[in-house]
């Protein structure tokens, strides 16, 4: 048995098997399930661009109190985005 299928952004509809339909949905709904850690890690690696996670465990170690500001700034906003790890 075939059923109709339309493409994410609504455009082409097509038949598939029934069978393979529900795979597919099957994987797309893992893929949404797994997207805010995928998002989140993309926003994580970008804030590391500006300082490792080496950096930020140095920092930690040694204390950002006599740190210059942008530093304590980075420090604080990578710590505030780790916490929402989803």
């Amino acid at each position: 048995m075939k059923q109709r299928i339309a493409n994410a952004n609504g455009g082409e509809v097509f038949d598939m098997p029934a069978d393979q339909a529900k795979a597919l949905q099957a994987e797309w709904d893992q893929y949404e399930s797994d997207r805010p850690m995928m998002d989140w890690e993309a926003a994580m690696n970008q804030t590391d661009e500006a300082m490792p996670r080496y950096v930020e465990d140095m920092w930690d170690y040694i204390g950002v109190d006599n740190a210059p500001q942008k530093t304590q700034e980075l420090i604080a906003a990578k710590k505030a985005m780790r916490a929402e790890k989803p």
